[in-house]
């Protein structure tokens, strides 16, 4: 398991949803406390300009994975792509925007890789034997997927 954050960057239509460079900023202040790496990457079809448009957030790699299955959203098609292509990588953590589109393929995509989602996640501090997150409130959110087993995970409300 590599020592990585890995952004699932979120695009429609050609477009990238800005949320992405919250959750990207949000995996940055993890990496910094945690010494990880962070990496990004964009799943569709004809993605490479917004692969280009955050490869300059200080990020270690951006994937621009291509697919003509991924030229429309369906849940089934982003979690078939994202389950083969975190299980490839191996990331500590995967960081996903806190939208409607993540909230509705992630709790599947966790499933499939027998994973624990953490939705709705303003906040995360890293224990020596636990992992704490911060729940609530109307500011960033994002959704994390923890790719090791934690000991213990506490809400902070």
């Amino acid at each position: 398991m590599a020592d990585t954050i890995l952004v699932v960057a979120e695009q429609r239509e050609g477009k990238l949803n800005r949320v992405s460079l919250e959750t990207i900023a949000a995996a940055q202040a993890i990496a910094a406390e945690t010494g990880w790496t962070v990496e990004a990457a964009v799943f569709g079809n004809g993605v490479s300009g917004i692969a280009q448009e955050i490869a300059g957030r200080k990020l270690a790699k951006v994937y621009d994975v291509e697919s003509d299955k991924l030229a429309r959203y369906t849940p089934d098609g982003t979690v078939a792509a994202l389950k083969d292509f975190i299980q490839q990588k191996q990331p500590r953590l995967v960081l996903m925007p806190h939208t409607y589109q993540v909230r509705d393929f992630a709790p599947k995509l966790a499933a499939t890789l027998g994973r624990t989602l953490i939705s709705d996640s303003i906040g995360f501090a890293r224990a020596k034997q636990a992992a704490n997150c911060s729940l609530p409130a109307r500011c960033f959110r994002a959704s994390l997927l923890p790719m090791y087993r934690l000991p213990a995970i506490r809400r902070i409300l």
